[in-house]
């Protein structure tokens, strides 16, 4: 498994190693969740076989549609944004 963060500098994505040894650590994860992430992935190389060269791996469980990262800004306009106002919580809350 990876254990790595990911920063996007320039357009271009780097992997690089956690900052320090205990930010490395294993997660145990409950069978129901395993077996979602499993249905995830397949449901995920089946997009990647769609694309074909389109598809650019960078090995994420969590990509975007043609298997980038997301962008943190993505992920807090559609994402943290929403489920604030629907908590009701003040849209200054930062990610």
């Amino acid at each position: 498994m990876r254990g790595q963060i990911i920063e996007k500098s320039k357009g271009v994505w780097h992997f690089s190693e956690p900052k320090t040894k205990q930010s490395r650590r294993t997660m145990p994860l409950p069978p129901s969740v395993v077996k979602e992430l499993k249905a995830h992935r397949r449901e995920q190389l089946t997009e990647r076989l769609k694309l074909g060269a389109a598809w650019k791996d960078h090995d994420l469980v969590f990509s975007s549609e043609i298997g980038t990262p997301h962008s943190a800004a993505n992920i807090t306009r559609r994402v943290f944004k929403p489920a604030l106002k629907r908590a009701k919580i003040r849209q200054t809350i930062r990610l």
